[in-house]
C-alpha cells in the first residue's frame, strides 16, 4: 500500500539509492577504467550527487504540496518526505568515505 501510494518516480528513485548505496566503491583501492569496473568507480560516483540533490528536492515539494491537500493526502506528502529525507540521509552515511579519501580528508 506504501509503495503504491509513493508512485512510481519515487520507487524508482528508493532503488536507485538502495542500488547506489549497495555498490559504494571501497576507498583507497585501486581505480580500474576498463569494462564494468569503470561503471562503477566513475558513473556511479559522479550520478550520485545528483541523486543526493533530487531527494533533496522531492523532500521539498512534497512539504510545499502538504497545504493542498485534506488529511490522507497531507499523511501521504508528510510521508513521502520522510522517506526521502531518510534516503538522502543514507546516501550520506555510505559514501562518506569515498568522498571524504576523494578530497584527501
Amino acid at each position: 500500500m506504501i509503495l503504491k501510494e509513493m508512485g512510481f518516480l519515487r520507487i524508482v528513485l528508493l532503488l536507485t539509492t538502495v542500488f547506489f548505496n549497495s555498490v559504494v566503491p571501497v576507498a583507497g583501492t585501486h581505480e580500474s577504467y576498463e569494462g564494468v569496473d569503470a561503471f562503477f568507480n566513475t558513473v556511479i560516483p559522479s550520478l550520485t550527487p545528483l541523486v543526493f540533490m533530487v531527494l533533496l528536492l522531492d523532500a521539498l515539494m512534497s512539504r510545499v504540496m502538504i497545504d493542498g491537500k485534506n488529511d490522507s493526502g497531507k499523511i501521504v506528502s508528510r510521508r513521502n518526505s520522510y522517506i526521502s529525507l531518510a534516503l538522502a540521509f543514507s546516501l550520506i552515511i555510505f559514501w562518506a568515505s569515498f568522498y571524504l579519501d576523494l578530497l584527501g580528508l
